[in-house]
């Protein structure tokens, strides 16, 4: 694990598989509730999320993000063979948007006791995380409330900006962002980001010239 005073002044951190792991509560109450609403097999449901997932993952290590959320949900009902307009599909994501609320993420808590001590010592943090099916938003107001509003100098998601890891681009905006809070400004080398995908993360961070560290 990273060494608990880092000396960078900002961290910028990924948020699944780094600050949070997925909680497999969400996919299963995700999958029977969908399995029920459809007339699927449960089996059925999680294989096309983790078929349309896996492809949009390696999709967004080309540094591209040109779907939604939603839009992602619209090609699992797809990919399950279900015609969209015989169906409520907005009611339907709403409704897993609720689930995932209900079965949140699981903290990493080595990793914010670690932010924490680093919090109290000055430095600030940030969000920077590529998204797939959880919106932004959704994401943000889960971290509002398990972190605090101010915890976060700011959140950054690739559906919101329509740019993901490792796309130098997206790390540009953090940078800009970041240096909106520093008078005298940061150099790159200031900056620590932290993440679990060794391409996005890792090469895409040090592309861009900050330090890094691989979850």
């Amino acid at each position: 694990m990273i060494n608990r005073q880092i000396i960078e002044n900002h961290i910028s951190l990924d948020f699944w598989g780094t600050l949070v792991f997925s909680n497999d509560n969400y996919r299963k109450a995700r999958s029977f509730f969908l399995a029920n609403e459809l007339d699927k097999n449960p089996n059925e449901i999680s294989y096309s999320f983790k078929k349309i997932g896996e492809k949009y993952n390696n999709f967004q290590e080309k540094g591209l993000n040109n779907s939604t959320p939603i839009d992602l949900f619209k090609e699992v009902v797809e990919d399950l063979n279900i015609e969209e307009n015989s169906i409520d599909i907005n009611s339907l994501f709403i409704k897993v948007l609720d689930i995932f609320i209900e079965n949140s993420p699981i903290i990493n808590t080595e990793l914010k006791s670690i932010i924490d001590s680093n919090l109290q010592n000055g430095k600030t943090v940030s969000i920077l995380s590529n998204t797939a099916f959880i919106p932004g938003k959704v994401i943000s107001s889960y971290l509002d409330h398990n972190f605090g509003v101010n915890y976060f100098s700011f959140k950054l998601f690739s559906d919101e900006v329509k740019i993901a890891k490792p796309n130098i681009e997206i790390y540009k905006i953090s940078f800009d962002k970041i240096n909106l809070m520093y008078p005298s400004g940061l150099e790159k080398n200031q900056i620590l980001h932290i993440g679990d995908n060794y391409k996005n993360d890792i090469l895409g961070a040090q592309k861009f010239g900050y330090n890094s560290y691989l979850i």
